[in-house]
């Protein structure tokens, strides 16, 4: 999976246009990673899952607000990671706004740590 790494861990997200605008239908689905980590993998963990569950689900269970959705992901590495989707002429402020509401409500929690990774494969974005 192709991915483009935002270093910074406590910093919030703030939308790369050139990420979306070169993708060959700027209005498709896009999709940002949200990994968030912790010294202890179950605090990283719980603290996901208690924001998802916070969210509206729609009529298929899938969770999020106006404009985004999000899909938990599986790692390999121990740490929570979360997909936030979005799509159509929106896009840019249906991911600036998943990844706020992602930070605002992970980095209440000490210690917690998020990177973002947009991911470029057209294959990472979740079925609507």
């Amino acid at each position: 999976m192709a991915a483009r790494l935002r270093k910074a861990r406590r910093r919030r997200y703030v939308v790369d246009y050139d990420w979306l605008w070169q993708r060959h239908d700027p209005t498709a689905r896009a999709a940002l990673r949200a990994v968030v980590s912790h010294v202890s993998p179950d605090v990283a963990h719980s603290t996901l899952d208690r924001f998802i569950a916070s969210l509206p689900a729609d009529s298929r269970g899938v969770r999020g607000r106006a404009g985004w959705a999000v899909f938990p992901v599986d790692t390999d590495c121990g740490a929570a990671a979360v997909d936030i989707v979005s799509g159509g002429e929106d896009v840019a402020d249906g991911i600036q706004s998943g990844a706020d509401a992602v930070f605002d409500a992970l980095t209440q929690v000490d210690g917690v740590s998020i990177t973002w990774h947009q991911l470029t494969s057209p294959d990472t974005c979740r079925p609507e």
